[in-house]
Order: structure tokens, then sequence, then C-alpha cells
């Protein structure tokens, strides 16, 4: 008989034995009532806990979830009287939900808490194969990573965000800004249709006494010394007095590249849109084009706006490329990721520009110019009625509205 063997029975033997002795110790009364001494048994061995699942415990679990913006949280204090990351307390929520959870193995449900982390956390992470990682491990793990880094990480991109939606109002407001508006010309009056020469001028007696051979062309015709023309001015065809702003509109020849819409609803009406663009820019530009800002490729119905922090491989919001949610996603066209790819450079270059003309100014003690010059306002300000009567307008004809000296 081995060593183990012998082990196992004499374990045996005293659990016997001190159960014999914890029953003899009972009062009579007790061992001859079943129901009493089941309760006293139950109190002398007490059975483990058993977690009965439940359906808000396995709803509470595989809806528990933490974004970005809650990294950078410290809210709760822990045992040693400081803030508690909120990715700690985060942590503990999912070890204790994942404990009451026994009919899923501790490899699903690692799995499950592991493709609902952050970006900014899974791709910190080692990778854990196909199955995925047990819960006990992912937590490990997680709790090794750096939180005041990831915190550090959290707080910049929420910096630049700001700043490039900074730049978008800008960008919007000069765009209004350099639309000026066109001097509209005096309108003809409409003659009203029961309107007649009989009832309104009366004919002088003077001009009975024309001669036989008069008209009108001979009496207002007036030769003009730049005119090579003998055709009388007033049977001359006047250029209509008319607001410049719709030639400019329909002239062709002024814009080689007319605005096109590159953004489409996921509904069928705005996927044939999409389809129908796609073709005429591939007829346009052929299959070797390179889109850019003159030439915007159509977007893919219902993917996000270029430039919104997007990852342009797949349009998709809140990783980064390649990331592993970004592999499970369906790639953009090549077209579309190269716009995509080059709207965002854009922005980040011009979120460079307006940094180093900062810093430039700052040396130079010319920081107040540039403040003025290139501040980005909280919100687009619409001129009022006051700036309009304020303004210093050098303007040499009194005559005109707006002018110095109008008292209008």
């Amino acid at each position: 008989m081995s060593t183990a063997a012998v082990r196992c029975e004499y374990f045996e033997l005293k659990l016997r034995t001190e159960a014999a002795r914890h029953f003899e110790e009972l009062p009579e009364d007790v061992k001859t009532d079943w129901k009493l001494l089941e309760k006293e048994w139950k109190r002398m061995y007490p059975p483990r806990n058993t977690y009965i699942n439940t359906t808000k415990d396995v709803d509470e679990f595989y809806d528990l979830r933490i974004s970005d913006k809650d990294l950078p949280k410290r809210n709760a204090e822990s045992s040693d009287s400081e803030p508690e990351w909120a990715i700690a307390q985060f942590m503990e929520k999912l070890r204790y939900l994942g404990s009451k959870i026994n009919d899923a193995s501790k490899t699903s449900k690692g799995r499950h808490a592991y493709r609902h982390l952050p970006p900014l956390i899974r791709d910190r992470l080692p990778a854990y194969g196909a199955q995925g990682p047990a819960l006990e491990n992912l937590c490990a793990d997680i709790e090794a990573l750096g939180h005041a880094y990831i915190t550090k990480i959290t707080a910049q991109q929420e910096r630049i965000q700001s700043q490039l939606d900074s730049i978008s109002r800008f960008s919007a407001q000069n765009v209004q800004s350099n639309i000026r508006p066109q001097r509209v010309g005096p309108q003809s009056r409409q003659i009203p249709t029961n309107f007649t020469t009989s009832n309104t001028f009366t004919t002088p007696s003077s001009f009975n006494n024309l001669p036989s051979n008069f008209t009108t062309s001979n009496a207002f015709t007036t030769p003009s010394p730049f005119s090579n023309s003998n055709e009388p001015r007033s049977s001359r065809a006047l250029r209509p007095i008319t607001n410049n702003t719709g030639s400019y509109a329909t002239d062709g020849t002024k814009n080689a590249n007319p605005p096109t819409n590159n953004s489409f609803e996921a509904m069928p009406d705005g996927i044939c849109q999409y389809e129908n663009a796609i073709g005429k820019w591939f007829a346009t530009y052929g299959v070797d084009g390179v889109p850019n800002a003159s030439r915007p490729f159509p977007l893919t119905p219902g993917s996000p706006s270029p430039g919104s922090s997007e990852c342009w491989r797949c349009g998709h919001k809140g990783h980064y490329k390649e990331s592993p949610e970004c592999l499970r996603n369906n790639p953009l066209p090549e077209k579309e990721q190269q716009y995509r790819r080059i709207v965002g450079a854009s922005i980040l270059n011009a979120v460079r520009n307006v940094k180093t003309t900062a810093a430039f100014h700052i040396e130079t003690g010319t920081f107040n110019e540039f403040n003025r010059n290139y501040a980005f306002p909280p919100e687009i300000q619409e001129t009022s009625y006051d700036d309009h009567q304020n303004a210093d307008y050098q303007n040499p004809n009194t005559f005109l509205g707006n002018a110095e000296g109008d008292d209008l």
C-alpha cells in the first residue's frame, strides 16, 4: 500500500471519528429529531457558497463596459484613503460578476471582456491567441499596466481632438467670411396692368405742329464720338440690371471641378447614388486617378466624414489602424482609403502650422497679434447691425449708401 493511499485512509477514519464525536455530543432530543439534527449539522458543517446564475447577474456581466472617457477618472477612494483609478474599479466589478457566472468557462468570459475593452488598453495587452485569455489572467494583465500613463495618453487624445474641432470651426468661419455679398443694382419698377397714357399724360398742343417727317429716332438720337455704328441708341438692347451672384454660379468655365455630393445615406436611394457617383468618378479621372481635395472620392454610405478621427482603413471610430477590431471590419475601397488619409494628414499639418506660428510669435513678442488673427472662437459670431452702423467706410462718393456722413 502506497503512502498516499495510507494517508487518504487515515484522513477518512479521522473524519468519521470527528463526525461521530460531534454526533455523540448533541442532546438526546436533537439526535432523535431529524429537523433539529439537520439544522444543527448544517451549523457545524456549513456548505460552500454556491452562486446561482440569475438573469440580472448575467446581463450585468455581459453589459459591463469602460470607455476612453472613464479612464482618467478617480472617484472612489481605496483602502489607503487615496483616489482609485476607474480602471481598477472596473477590474474589481469584472472579477465579482465573473465569479457569479458558472455556466460559462473562464476562457469564454475572458474573451468576451477582452473584445469590449477600449483600444487604448487592448493594444497594450499581450497576444492571447484565437481562444482568448482566461478572465483572471486578463484582469491581472490589465492591473499590471501603468494606469497613470494610460491617463496621460487619454488626456493627449482629448486635447488633440479639441484642437481638431477648433480648426474645423475656424475653417468654417473663414469660408463664410470670405463670401462677400454682391452689390445689387436698382430694380426696375413694375408697371401696373391698368396703366395707360391716356389717363396719366396729356399731349401738349405744340406737339401737333411738328413736321410730318419727324420721328422719335431723329429726335433722341445723339451722335457719340466713341461709337462706330450708325444705329440709334434708343433701338439698342440694354443690359438688364440684375444681381451678379447668379451669373457666377451658372458659369461652368470658372469652376473646372464643380463640388459634388460625396457622402450618402445607408439607404437604398443613397446606395444607388453612391454607385452612380463611383462610376462618374472613374469615368472622369480614370482608374489611375488620385483623389484629393479638388477631386473628392465618394464615401461609403453611412461612414463618417473624413478627418473626424476615424480609421481610414475601415471607416470606423474608436480604434487605431491594424488593431484587432480594425482587422475584423471590412476594409474600405482603396481610393477612399487614399482620400481619407490625405484629408487626415492635411488636418494634422494645419495643426502643426498653427503651433509653429504661435511659437514664432511668442519668441518675437507679437503673440497678441497672433491671438487676434488666429484665435479659435467657440462659435461662429454673426455680424450685428451695430457693427455695420459703426463701421468706418472710406468712400469718396457720398451719394452712395454706407458712406461717411450718411445719416440714413
